[in-house]
């Protein structure tokens, strides 16, 4: 819900925001219920383009704004239909989070992508798949960070052992977890498997924690994977918790942290385990490379290699001083992805815009 918490970001920097989105949707409903001023009517249920583009172009004569930054490809139409039909100016910014693995350089992308004055891409992995996928020009394509909220993930911010026992975890020497939506890229297979191996190859009492709910539509493979948890490992050495809508109470209680995703786009999760002064071990893939230094603030494993995260989590295990070390490095990692720094180089881009065009 990016769009979302930038906005209200905005507001709280004293600038005038305004949502456009689809009627009764998930952003529809937390904006109204944050007090966000927003307006449906972007494909809407049962409409079309023509429809959106007409309700996108009351918008812009009614609010009038001075820049739009838009985060969903599939709004893009739409937006530049409705400027070029007014004949406005306004600079026109989209932001890509997400690798695709479609392509988008027919003769109605080129035109649709010219109109975009700047692209923003969370990671240089997706921004190189951005570019081969989209007519974007590369002169115009820039990486931006993902940003943490360093108040929220502070780890002063909680006792561990009240986290404990609010999550009833099982009792351990350490607890090794992970986090984010069952989904089959995300790993939880893997990163069962080598709580599988460090049962066997530790003397040191593991526990392992796995938090997050299952994806949309893939409820079948959740139950999948809570059977080969079962399968795998006794019932007193791991708990599954589902959403938490703050996250850093979870990671309070966890000594070291796995991020076992197969192909991650960037990896907000992994920072936030970052700033929570978590030693780390992360697949190398994807995003990731622009968060972590292998060997320096996290030890590193190739994707869908359950053996590699054991072995790197047990050198964690058995030395108590790098895992500390480790973790302070982390720490000083994470502060380089400050959320109120992200949000001052945004609002600096969206100065420098207006700026060229009131001249």
């Amino acid at each position: 819900m990016q769009t979302l918490l930038i906005s209200k970001e905005l507001r709280e920097k004293g600038e005038e925001v305004h949502i456009f989105c689809s009627a009764d949707s998930e952003l529809e409903k937390h904006a109204i219920e944050d007090g966000v001023p927003c307006s449906a009517g972007l494909f809407d249920p049962g409409s079309g383009l023509f429809p959106s583009v007409k309700a996108c172009k009351k918008l812009l004569r009614d609010f009038q704004p001075d820049i739009i930054h838009c985060q969903r490809s599939h709004d893009l139409a739409v937006i530049s239909i409705a400027l070029r039909r007014l004949g406005r100016k306004t600079p026109l910014l989209y932001t890509q989070r997400m690798e695709s693995r479609y392509k988008k350089k027919t003769i109605v992308h080129r035109r649709i992508y010219s109109r975009v004055d700047r692209f923003f891409c969370v990671s240089y992995f997706v921004r190189e798949n951005f570019l081969q996928t989209t007519p974007a020009k590369p002169a115009k394509t820039f990486v931006m960070n993902n940003g943490v909220d360093l108040k929220k993930f502070n780890p002063d911010r909680h006792a561990k052992d009240e986290m404990i026992r609010k999550f009833d975890l099982p009792e351990a020497d350490l607890y090794i977890g992970m986090s984010g939506r069952i989904s089959s890229m995300k790993g939880h297979k893997d990163f069962i498997e080598a709580a599988s191996i460090i049962r066997q190859k530790s003397n040191k009492k593991a526990a392992f924690v796995m938090a997050g709910p299952a994806s949309v539509g893939e409820d079948g493979f959740a139950e999948e994977i809570y059977r080969f948890a079962k399968e795998k490992l006794s019932s007193n050495v791991y708990k599954f918790i589902d959403f938490q809508s703050d996250l850093s109470e979870i990671l309070t209680a966890l000594d070291i942290y796995v991020f076992p995703s197969h192909r991650e786009s960037f990896g907000n999760v992994l920072i936030e385990a970052m700033a929570m002064k978590k030693a780390v071990v992360a697949v190398h893939a994807g995003g990731v490379s622009d968060i972590v230094s292998c060997g320096i603030d996290a030890l590193c494993v190739k994707p869908q290699a359950p053996e590699e995260i054991a072995e790197a989590v047990l050198i964690f295990i058995n030395n108590e001083g790098q895992r500390s070390e480790f973790a302070e490095a982390a720490l000083k990692k994470a502060h380089t992805f400050s959320r109120e720094v992200f949000v001052d180089n945004l609002l600096k881009e969206y100065q420098g815009f207006v700026y060229r065009k009131g001249q």
